[in-house]
């Protein structure tokens, strides 16, 4: 299994997720669920259905090329506080999401990822080669 880092999460981070696996992983919404790790007050989006790494990757990286320069864009358009916090929580929140594409890049695309149910990573299968 493969441990996410980090707890600083938003919902919005967590739907990019979701909206990028619709794409990239050809899933439905049905095929999502969302909630909160009460534990570490951590929203998640969890998906109930393997996809391969290639998608995974992307999945996993779509929160870091929309959310960060939403909000530092944000930031100077209406430089606030409020923005700064917003713009460092959506760069900080992608951290466990880096973490995890780095122990993914020695996988082959076409191997299986699925998610943890009941706590943040994921598993993977490994196809045999035939």
């Amino acid at each position: 299994a493969i441990d996410r880092f980090g707890n600083e999460r938003t919902p919005l981070h967590e739907a990019v997720h979701a909206l990028a696996g619709m794409h990239f992983g050809r899933l439905p919404l049905k095929a999502f669920s969302f909630g909160i790790f009460w534990h570490s007050l951590m929203p998640y989006c969890h998906c109930r259905e393997g996809v391969s790494v290639h998608a995974y990757r992307r999945v996993l990286l779509m929160p870091l090329l929309l959310t960060p320069p939403f909000f530092i864009g944000l930031l100077f358009y209406h430089p606030a506080l409020w923005t700064s916090l917003l713009a460092a929580l959506s760069l900080s929140g992608c951290m466990g999401d880096i973490l995890i594409y780095r122990e993914l890049r020695s996988m082959k695309k076409n191997d299986l990822v699925l998610d943890c149910p009941d706590e943040a990573g994921c598993d993977i299968v490994v196809k045999e080669e035939t």
